[in-house]
């Protein structure tokens, strides 16, 4: 009788500890939900051309995938070629709000294979407005494909 407790107790152990390991693993790792919210963090919170810097530098491959934009009505598609043209646009677009925050107001996150849609709403010193982005995911990684600004 002992040494069938024994088994058994063995037995549950080497469950609990795989089962365990396996909580571990999975909670571990980095999922669609978690780059997403970088993505989040990463366009809202103080402005500066450091922080649009690494949005461009992140979040946008022009040689894969063209970048379409719309500003308060205003639609542009950037490619690969356009690259320099559109950081520095972006640059100067946003040195108007730089040393501002923005926060979120309202967001709404909509996952849906390989791509992804962000709706936000974001009010920064004395403006409020809202910015639409739409994703890709390519390996582990998400790409801005479209961005669409309005008030």
């Amino acid at each position: 009788m002992m040494l069938l407790m024994d088994w058994h107790g063995s037995r549950v152990a080497r469950w609990l500890v795989a089962l365990f390991i396996a909580a571990l693993a999975g909670g571990c790792g980095e999922d669609d939900e978690d780059r997403i919210d970088k993505f989040v963090e990463a366009v809202t919170g103080e402005m500066s051309s450091e922080r649009v810097d690494h949005v461009l530098s992140t979040y946008l491959d022009l040689d894969d995938r063209p970048l379409s934009t719309t500003v308060f009505g205003d639609m542009h598609l950037y490619r690969a070629e356009d690259e320099q043209q559109l950081k520095q646009l972006a640059r100067s677009r946003l040195q108007r709000i730089s040393g501002s925050s923005l926060k979120a107001l309202r967001r709404q996150v909509e996952i849906k294979g390989e791509t992804a849609r962000v709706d936000l709403q974001l009010l920064g010193d004395g403006m409020m407005g809202n910015v639409s982005y739409e994703l890709y995911k390519r390996g582990e990684r998400w790409f801005l494909s479209a961005v669409r600004i309005t008030r």
